[in-house]
């Protein structure tokens, strides 16, 4: 019965490769890229799926020609892993931090004994003493419901540093409780900002973590005592309104899909940052601005232009290779050299854009870029098969022997 069952498993492997690589090592990992689409609802759905979708299609026509969808089904999945690897470097917190998003009460801790020690006289309220002229609780009361919950910011701010998350994890988006950012002393907005709401929460506000691009935020809603009106205050608020918002309770979402990736690629952010490193002081390359984990540089800006078109270069090649797997080695000379820098033109004009594109373009130019240069990847492929397809039109139309 053994000997039938591994028969049966080399048979199955054997009709197929395509087919077996895609069931053992494709679903698994298009079942993880379904986690992380639901968990992080925006981060990664607009600014890791959408361009990932794009390559997908800049890919399509060689699968619709070759007919192996199996193989093309497991090389967007791979594509993924490695965006997704380079973005969060550190398998080991993959699982906690899908969880944490797909379950954020578990980013609000208001019972924690940590949180709740914070509202004592010799912590919250020894600062607003301090701070503002002696103020007791009794005074605290008497503030309006924003300058209360600006000044218990001002507090979390007095105790807690801002730090990106690339320096503080080594990775580029991570998701901290509030018991780890009172530990460590420092995280960035997204901690900053679930720590304070939980320590709101507990105090009695109706206190909701918001996030839009690159950045979280809290939004607290109250009665308006002199309109008798629900209405909302927003603390270190960011340039747009929230994707969506949430607490221990549970998650709104104000904004529909449309408006979402429309605000992820209008929104200048990224555009500013590269601009800073690609042209910084003098015109020249900064690395410093990614993070204190980066040296500060001042590389010529030629250089920094000439460095990344060779950057491109080798994606390219790596590209050419991951794309015509398993039969790179067949391929003319030819067929390998001019996809790598048929693929690194366009991909370079999307980074050299940021001189003279507006900055709300910029993410839209660069994704067109990049489906151009994933395309041009099968360009000796494409103008082959046109050939082949004209050649063999001519040699079927009557009259011709």
């Amino acid at each position: 019965m053994a000997h039938d069952r591994s028969g049966w498993f080399l048979r199955f492997y054997r009709a197929s490769r395509s087919r077996f690589y895609f069931l053992v090592i494709g679903i698994p990992i298009y079942v993880f890229m379904a986690f992380v689409f639901v968990s992080y609802i925006v981060f990664f759905t607009v600014m890791l799926f959408l361009p990932l979708a794009v390559v997908a299609l800049a890919m399509l026509p060689r699968a619709i020609k070759t007919g192996n969808f199996y193989s093309y089904g497991l090389k967007i999945g791979i594509i993924f892993m490695i965006v997704f690897t380079g973005l969060v470097p550190n398998p080991s917190i993959w699982g906690q931090q899908v969880y944490r998003r797909l379950d954020h009460r578990q980013l609000l801790m208001p019972s924690a004994p940590e949180v709740r020690a914070l509202n004592d006289t010799s912590n919250l309220w020894a600062f607003i003493s301090d701070q503002y002229s002696g103020a007791t609780p009794q005074t605290f009361e008497t503030w309006s419901i924003p300058t209360q919950t600006y000044r218990v910011y001002r507090y979390i701010r007095s105790i807690v540093d801002y730090a990106y998350d690339i320096d503080t994890n080594y990775v580029f988006d991570h998701v901290a409780t509030p018991v780890e950012v009172l530990a460590s002393g420092e995280d960035d907005c997204q901690g900053i900002s679930c720590l304070l709401a939980s320590l709101l929460l507990y105090m009695g506000y109706n206190a909701y973590v918001c996030e839009c691009p690159f950045h979280w935020y809290v939004r607290v809603f109250y009665v308006d005592g002199s309109t008798n009106q629900t209405t909302y205050y927003d603390i270190w608020k960011g340039d747009t309104e929230p994707f969506y918002m949430f607490n221990e309770v549970g998650t709104i979402f104000p904004q529909d899909l449309a408006w979402t990736i429309n605000a992820s690629f209008t929104f200048d952010y990224i555009p500013r940052k590269y601009l800073e490193i690609v042209n910084g002081t003098n015109g020249t390359l900064d690395l410093s601005v990614i993070g204190s984990s980066f040296p500060a540089t001042d590389i010529p800006a030629w250089v920094a232009w000439v460095a990344i078109f060779g950057v491109c270069t080798l994606v390219g090649f790596l590209a050419s290779v991951f794309v015509n797997i398993p039969k790179y080695k067949k391929l003319r000379w030819y067929e390998k050299v001019i996809p790598v820098f048929a693929f690194a033109t366009p991909l370079f004009f999307g980074f050299y854009s940021i001189m003279f594109v507006p900055l709300t373009a910029f993410l839209s130019l660069a994704l067109l870029m990049i489906g151009i240069a994933v395309f041009m990847l099968d360009i000796v492929f494409l103008v082959k098969s046109i050939v082949q397809a004209i050649t063999r039109r001519k040699v079927t139309e009557p009259g011709i022997r």
